[in-house]
């Protein structure tokens, strides 16, 4: 969000796109298997997320994707 003003008694606010950049697999793997590990260290010690969200989540194969499914899942 760029800016955010006040017009006609409702929020109006501009935004500017974020671009992605694509990592390598060869260097991305690594870091979502990591990634996929930790998580499911803390769905195991955490009581909120039922441990069913591992199966959906390591089935999702584009990184950003998987990102942000997880950040959702500890928000």
């Amino acid at each position: 969000i760029s800016n955010v003003g006040l017009e006609d008694d409702y929020f109006k606010a501009e935004t500017n796109v974020l671009q992605t950049e694509e990592m390598p697999e060869k260097e991305s793997a690594p870091l979502i298997r990591s990634l996929l590990s930790q998580f499911d260290q803390y769905v195991q010690l955490s009581k909120k997320i039922p441990p069913e969200v591992m199966t959906s989540i390591s089935s999702i194969d584009a990184p950003g994707r998987l990102v942000d499914t997880i950040a959702s899942h500890m928000a």
